[in-house]
């Protein structure tokens, strides 16, 4: 099992999708906060994948008017199993987005 980091982000903070959707979502995956496990946190140059509010996925960080509102440590086989779980996001149905790389500490 690998680490990897998803990193939300939305136009809002997200308080406003339902609590149930987010229930789910943490359902879903093996979930953990970055917490003090994150104060050494050194982002990767390169290898991220981004899962965008229709379902598409593209290479690279995300460019746009979103703002990053949360993250989360997911445990899973590979980034694709990452990217599945990600697709469940809550904030995709509002426009958001998720940028996933595997975690390095």
């Amino acid at each position: 099992m690998a680490k990897f980091l998803l990193v939300n982000f939305a136009k809002t903070d997200g308080q406003n999708t339902a609590s149930e959707l987010w229930d789910t979502y943490y359902a879903s995956g093996s979930f953990t906060s970055p917490g003090a496990e994150f104060d050494n946190y050194s982002k990767p140059s390169e290898g991220f994948k981004t899962v965008l509010c229709d379902g598409q996925v593209v290479d690279g960080e995300l460019t746009s008017d979103l703002h990053p509102v949360g993250m989360d440590l997911l445990e899973t086989e590979s980034i694709e199993d990452s990217i599945e779980i990600a697709k469940k996001c809550p904030l995709l149905s509002v426009g958001g987005a998720v940028l996933i790389h595997k975690y390095h500490n």
